[in-house]
Order: structure tokens, then C-alpha cells, then sequence
């Protein structure tokens, strides 16, 4: 937590600013996972069907949308 914000938040604003820092923290977790997937797919050169397969978590995730041309 911010020691500045030690003094000067009531408990409900402490609480509110660990859990926002909390859910950060799973979505930075998150994210590394996928960034590790990825790298690991490219790094052991695993056959295309991988890739497809992470890129479709990512979707499905909503991590990442497809911009398609009409």
C-alpha cells in the first residue's frame, strides 16, 4: 500500500485500494501467463496448431479482438 495513503484513507478506502491492488496483481498474473504461452510456443518452434490454439484462448479470453475487413 502507498504510505502516503496510510494517514490519510478511513478504513473503507484502504480496504477498496488493497482490493483494486489485489485484482491488478491477478490481472498482471494473468497476462504474464499468456505472454509466457506464446513466447514458449515460439521459443520450442511447436507447430502452427499451437499458436492457433493460444490465439483462440485469447479471443475467447477477450484479450484480443480481431479487426476483420469487410
Amino acid at each position: 500500500m502507498n504510505p502516503e495513503c496510510m494517514n490519510c484513507c478511513n478504513k473503507e478506502e484502504k480496504e477498496r485500494y488493497r482490493d483494486i491492488v489485489d485484482t491488478q496483481h491477478l490481472v498482471i498474473e494473468d497476462l504474464t501467463e499468456c505472454i509466457n504461452g506464446i513466447a514458449e510456443i515460439i521459443h520450442m518452434q511447436m507447430p502452427l496448431e499451437y499458436q492457433d490454439e493460444w490465439l483462440l484462448r485469447i479471443i475467447e479470453t477477450g484479450i484480443w479482438r480481431p479487426e476483420y475487413n469487410d
